[in-house]
């Protein structure tokens, strides 16, 4: 069975958490990776949707008792129902985001956010390089430099391949699941297929620049190899 805990999650900068109030309910999902995703109950998501878009409708009542974060008292049947539709599969994960930067495509080193994640991450017509970071992490610092170098020297021999990076730490996606920093991971044009930079080897240019040539040229083998079969008479119809 998964492990799914109850936690009473502490205020947060809005650009974080969608709460503003003490205490409130999330659900916290540790999956077989370490990977951790939080679940929220469905009126704290419909008072955020209101409060952008200036509707107060959603917003917390004035009536007594701790709220959930929306406006509904934390008892035992609030907390029955939160459970219930955790379990149900009704309710979505709580993920983190931030605003797509006017400048995120003009360096060579694609800036993700949750926004526009997938629609670069998971692009059919090419692949995609990523470094999932945290801004606290030295590693990190220190692979930043490298990503530029990569992106500079790789575009041309892999004209197909965005490298790009995400402060995972900010922004979460249900698609990529980061559990470690940094997460270095390379997502297959067409299949989507990931495959993880290997958390135990160097992580120089040299070392990053051979790893990713190889695993893109496998890539690209493996999906000509679907497309021919794909493409292939069927000789019994």
């Amino acid at each position: 069975a998964p492990a799914a805990a109850a936690a009473a999650a502490p205020a947060a900068p809005a650009q974080t958490q969608s709460f503003s109030k003490a205490p409130a309910v999330r659900i916290l999902h540790v999956g077989a990776d370490d990977e951790v995703t939080k679940f929220e109950p469905a009126d704290v998501t419909a008072a955020a949707a209101a409060a952008e878009s200036g509707d107060g409708s959603g917003s917390s009542g004035s009536s007594g008792g701790s709220s959930g974060g929306g406006g509904s008292k934390v008892d035992v049947s609030y907390m029955t129902m939160f459970a219930d539709s955790y379990l149900s599969g009704s309710i979505k994960p709580l993920l983190l985001s931030q605003e797509v930067p006017s400048d995120w495509d003009a360096g060579l080193v694609k800036v993700l956010v949750a926004p526009n994640h997938d629609e670069v991450v998971l692009d059919p017509a090419r692949s995609a390089f990523v470094l999932y970071y945290a801004p606290w992490c030295a590693h990190c610092k220190r692979l930043g430099p490298v990503m530029d170098e990569l992106a500079e020297t790789v575009r041309l021999k892999l004209p197909s391949v965005v490298v790009a990076k995400m402060d995972a730490t900010q922004n979460e996606v249900e698609s990529i699941k980061v559990a470690n920093f940094p997460a270095l991971k390379l997502v297959g044009e067409g299949s989507n297929e990931v495959i993880d930079y290997p958390s135990h080897a160097e992580r120089g240019l040299l070392d990053l620049r051979q790893w990713l040539i190889t695993n893109v040229e496998e890539l690209q083998k493996k999906q000509k190899g679907a497309q021919a079969v794909i493409a292939e008479p069927n000789d019994e119809l």
